[in-house]
This record gives C-alpha cells, structure tokens and sequence, in this order.
C-alpha cells in the first residue's frame, strides 16, 4: 500500500490535497495522488507512533505517542516542551471557538501522571485532571457543541467543559 505499517490510527487532508496517514511505530504517510512518501522522527517528529491530526489553516499539529509535533512553512517540528507536553501521549487535539487548543491526553500505561486534558489558552497552560472534576486521566476523544460546550470521551464515560468547570 505505501504505508510505513498497517495500523493506521488517523487520516487527514491537507490544504494541498494530500492525505496523511498517521501510523503506529511508522510515523506519517503522505500520499499526493500518486506517491507516498514516508516522515519520521529523524524529519522532526516527537515519536514514531501518530495518534492524530488537527489542521489549523497552513499547520497541522500532530499528536504522538510521546508529545505534540507541528507542521508549518512545509516542515515538521517537535513542539512538545514549548507546549508542555512532553511525554505525554496525545489521543486528540482541538482548538475551540474561544482560540484554545485542548489535547486530550493518556496516562495509564504510558506516561502515568500525564494524562487527563492540557488546554492552552492566549498562551497559558492549563492541566485538567481528576481533581479538576474530569473523571478519568484517559481522555480519547473532544468534540465541541455548537453551544460552545466541550464535550471529553473518557474509559469513565463523558464529561463535559461548561463555565470553566466539567461535569459528568
């Protein structure tokens, strides 16, 4: 197929029309139509295991298994510290109607105290855990409502982000 593995964990279309594919243990596959072609850690990426794609007009974030990487200007870069997000293993990525990004994060098994949601917001960091009210430190998945709620798919069930504060 022109895949660097099998296990594809995320797909994405660029502004160029490409597809990326993010791969376990096989980094990115871009395919333009005709060729794939092949990204790892050695061209800026923060692991070799992709998790997902966030496209932000002319960049994608990219969460890992280890950390966020960010491709701008036609390259990749590990942004992980600048985000404080190294060594954690990033499921989800969104960036919200109010600007911020929100990275749902996995700690169980990986990293373990880094897990739960990291949001950057006007460029502060904040960290959501359980005792933030988010029931569980391994978050998969966000989705945004039209009514700006947050909505977090965790191994608890769903939480939601209203007012500055979750609830189940």
């Amino acid at each position: 197929t022109g895949l660097g593995n099998d296990i594809v964990y995320d797909i994405i279309e660029d502004h160029l029309g490409r597809i990326w594919f993010g791969i376990v243990q096989g980094g990115i596959t871009i395919f333009d139509g005709k060729d794939f072609k092949t990204y790892s850690e050695k061209d800026g990426l923060s692991h070799r295991t992709i998790r997902c794609f966030y496209r932000d007009k002319e960049k994608i974030y990219i969460g890992t298994e280890n950390g966020l990487s960010i491709y701008e200007n036609s390259k990749f870069k590990d942004r992980s510290k600048e985000y404080g997000l190294k060594n954690y293993a990033i499921f989800d990525i969104h960036k919200s109607k109010d600007g911020s990004l929100w990275f749902a994060c996995k700690g169980e098994r990986y990293f373990g105290p880094n897990g739960g949601v990291v949001r950057i917001k006007n460029g502060e960091r904040f960290e959501y855990k359980k005792e933030s009210g988010l029931g569980s430190e391994n978050v998969y998945n966000i989705l945004e409502k039209s009514n700006g709620e947050i909505w977090f798919g965790t191994v608890d069930g769903i939480f939601v982000f209203k007012d500055e504060r979750f609830a189940k």
